[in-house]
């Protein structure tokens, strides 16, 4: 239990064991600026979320079940972890037809149908994105994938559904 009478210090997960910070924020200025970069993320999104959303009414109409669904996205990086939960579950007696899966490229894309799943892609925002796994927590890949989970999580709550968000 806390103790209300110890002073708390905000520790941020950023610290490595020594107390060394290793998370700065990022720098607004420059050719470079990742700030920059993710306000382009940003723009295309913007510039596209009504026309994706139309897209998707039809495709989540099918898929949802008492106006739920569930939620996946995945590379080709990970389509061994999406094979794996398509068959296992599929082995398992579970019944896929609610699962809606966001493939980031072409090629997952072509494999989760493959699978027999529904598939979305959303070229404009997920086709900039690496198709490659990450190589360890917080790296570029990882990044990219943080996003595609947002997207894909955000999409289905701004139509009105109910999700349930299944990280492969």
């Amino acid at each position: 239990p806390i103790k209300a009478d110890l002073p708390l210090t905000h520790v941020s997960r950023g610290y490595a064991s020594r107390g060394k910070a290793n998370f700065y924020a990022p720098p607004f200025d420059g050719k470079l600026s990742p700030v920059k970069r993710h306000w382009k993320m940003l723009r295309t999104f913007l510039q596209n979320v009504d026309s994706v959303l139309d897209d998707l009414t039809p495709i989540l109409k099918k898929v949802a079940r008492n106006n739920a669904v569930v939620i996946l996205t995945c590379n080709m990086g990970q389509s061994a972890l999406l094979m794996n939960f398509a068959c296992s579950a599929r082995r398992r007696g579970f019944d896929l037809g609610s699962v809606l899966v966001f493939p980031t490229d072409i090629e997952t894309k072509e494999l989760a149908e493959g699978l027999g799943l529904a598939t979305y892609y959303d070229e404009k925002n997920m086709g900039p994105l690496p198709s490659g796994e990450a190589r360890r927590y917080g790296d570029k890949n990882f990044r990219a994938m943080m996003y595609a989970k947002v997207l894909c999580v955000l999409y289905p709550l701004m139509l009105g559904y109910d999700i349930l968000f299944q990280d492969v």
